[in-house]
């Protein structure tokens, strides 16, 4: 068996390790040991040597296993999270549908959240779900929703005019399509672009590129998320000083940062803070004991309100469990008094979806029929909330963060 310089292992064949354990036994009790295919010795060193050779082939899987060049599959995957590159998975795509009636409604029809809709293919058919709910208005003959696949891959980037079956259609409606493409969805990440990507983090050793940075720092406990801002360049640039770069890191202990920071950056790149977020510094240690003052920032806190309109039937939960919903999806304080971090971190948008479906989870809630976002300078009604990757947001499940409105049904 041997290692070839890449790293492969290249183990013995049956045959082979059955051979030199026959020499061995001649070497040891002379050249006239019988060696026939029916000899005693023989029949022993048989299956002793497919068993060698079975495990120097389960040795072999389990260094190249052990190696990003050489892995695949599930063992690429534990390979490349060391260095926290994960693997894209398949992702849904998105679109719009018309859902529609041959006369002008009589009444509202609601079309809930989750209404199944497919391409009108006879075998396997692409489906999609409704993602907010919609009510075709009493006097009109369409409306217009968002949906998304119901798994991913890019098969689901459908053509117009294709998505034409309701399964179960909602009441009222009786026609339905799409006047635009869908988009987004992708395939699952092959195990070569895996294998690429996270070559590209270790780039120039590693210490020097963002993604090493931001994978050090994503490893750490509590840290929730993490962006870096950069300026390679020999002049200031947005605040930040020549071969500078600042981290905003979301979460986790701040010794620890610091520490990690210095342990993973190159010796010619400077950590700032205080540029974008909000600067912190705190000592690191050299393997020399030498001490180095690291800056690095938490991303500026975005206080979101919300103002909400929901009818409401019978065994409704209550207000306090739509505030605690809401909450737990964008993170602040909740009505307990104890806090959560939410699903969002630093940079991420406040999606107006995404508010409305964590106010329709909650037990007794029928719909939504209106929702406005916002801060303290401005609300909307219309778009979602735009959040700087220096920015976090936050809420806080009471009144005064989270007005809400009811009406029985």
């Amino acid at each position: 068996m041997t290692i070839t310089p890449d790293g492969q292992f290249n183990p013995d064949t049956a045959a082979a390790i059955e051979a030199a354990m026959m020499q061995h036994a001649k070497d040891g009790f002379g050249d006239d040991v019988n060696d026939t295919e029916l000899s005693a010795i023989r029949s022993f060193y048989g299956p002793v040597s497919r068993q060698i050779a079975e495990a120097q082939e389960a040795a072999g899987l389990i260094l190249s296993s052990a190696q990003l060049k050489h892995a695949e599959g599930a063992a690429l995957d534990l390979v490349t999270a060391i260095i926290n590159v994960r693997r894209n998975l398949a992702s849904r795509a998105t679109g719009i549908v018309t859902f529609s009636r041959e006369t002008a409604a009589n009444r509202d029809y609601v079309i809930p959240d989750g209404t199944l809709v497919q391409t009108g293919s006879l075998s396997n058919p692409k489906r999609f779900v409704t993602t907010e709910s919609r009510v075709l208005a009493d006097g009109t003959t369409s409306v217009t929703a968002p949906i998304r696949s119901r798994d991913g891959g890019i098969e689901y980037n459908v053509g117009t005019g294709t998505i034409t079956v309701m399964p179960n259609p909602p009441t009222g409606i009786e026609f339905v399509t799409n006047d635009q493409e869908t988009d987004g969805g992708t395939n699952r990440e092959e195990d070569d672009e895996l294998r690429s990507r996270a070559r590209g983090s270790l780039s120039e050793g590693s210490s020097a590129t963002a993604g090493a940075l931001l994978a050090a720092i994503q490893n750490l406990d509590g840290v929730r998320s993490t962006s870096i801002f950069i300026n390679s360049s020999g002049i200031e640039d947005g605040g930040i000083p020549p071969h500078s770069f600042e981290l905003i890191v979301d979460g986790g202990n701040q010794l620890e940062i610091a520490q990690t920071i210095l342990d993973t950056k190159a010796a010619g790149d400077n950590p700032v803070g205080g540029v974008n977020g909000t600067g912190y510094t705190r000592d690191a240690e050299l393997p020399n004991k030498q001490i180095i003052p690291v800056s690095f920032s938490r991303p500026d806190v975005v206080d979101v309100l919300i103002n909400i309109d929901i009818e409401v039937m019978d065994d409704y939960a209550g207000d306090d469990s739509v505030r605690d919903s809401i909450t737990g999806y964008i993170g602040g304080l909740l009505t307990s008094g104890n806090s959560t971090d939410g699903e969002l971190g630093a940079g991420d948008d406040v999606l107006f979806g995404e508010i409305e479906f964590a106010a329709r989870s909650v037990n007794g809630v029928y719909d939504v029929t209106n929702l406005e976002i916002g801060t303290s300078a401005f609300m909307t009604n219309e778009n979602n909330l735009t959040v700087e990757d220096f920015e976090v947001a936050l809420t806080t499940a009471d009144s005064t963060a989270i007005t809400i409105t009811t009406t029985s049904v």
